[in-house]
């Protein structure tokens, strides 16, 4: 199987079984403590399981990060985010059929107060970490942190902290509690973007690589 190729299967899978459980632990209920620790823990597995094939990105935002640091090449992001949303969306499907509801349904939902700035601080707090944690070589600690933080960050932002927009465009088109509106989701993967810029600079001026690491003796 050529590389690009396989690099692109395992984050359409990797994000599709991540918006299968957001779904199908959301869908039957408001989310609880132990939801949001169920869909963290997914993520973070699966991070796990797709990072020696693809980096585990699972995140635009993500592979928007490492594009803009020339970690990757443009094209292969542009593949990556294709893949990631193509996935997401099935996987989204996917969680509906498994509970039984959340069949495709486009979704008329305005933003509410709080939301936009809470996906900016999402998604800032989570590619910081992973941009952070990347340029220490600590790389194996990653899946473990993306869980912490998200779990984290869906119990203190009013948006429940989406800070992926292939998960923001998967909700557009599922019914029921993880609905997102279209133009609401519009406005997040916005604020997603803004949130990228912000762990960028966050880690140029405030936790730059330069002179943080320890010298060996």
């Amino acid at each position: 199987m050529p590389a690009l190729l396989r690099k692109a299967l395992a984050e359409f899978i990797g994000t599709g079984v991540f918006l299968t459980a957001i779904v199908g632990v959301v869908s039957p209920a408001q989310p609880t403590v132990i939801a949001t620790a169920v869909l963290a823990t997914a993520l973070g597995l699966m991070v796990l399981l797709t990072s020696d094939s693809s980096g585990g990105h699972l995140n635009p935002a993500v592979t928007l990060f490492f594009a803009a640091k020339k970690a990757i090449s443009w094209s292969t992001a542009l593949v990556y985010m294709v893949a990631q949303i193509l996935g997401g969306i099935l996987g989204a499907q996917l969680g509906g059929l498994l509970r039984g509801t959340n069949v495709w349904h486009v979704n008329n939902i305005s933003i509410q107060n709080g939301q936009f700035l809470s996906e900016v601080v999402a998604t800032a707090g989570l590619v910081w970490l992973i941009g952070y944690l990347a340029a220490r070589e600590r790389g194996n600690i990653i899946p473990m942190v993306v869980a912490l933080w998200v779990f984290s960050a869906a119990n203190f932002t009013s948006s429940g902290a989406s800070a992926n927009p292939a998960v923001t465009i998967a909700r557009m088109f599922v019914g029921g509690n993880p609905a997102v509106g279209v133009e609401q989701g519009l406005y997040w993967i916005l604020a997603e973007v803004i949130g990228v810029l912000v762990a960028v600079i966050g880690l140029t001026y405030v936790t730059p690589l330069t002179g943080k690491k320890k010298s060996k003796k």
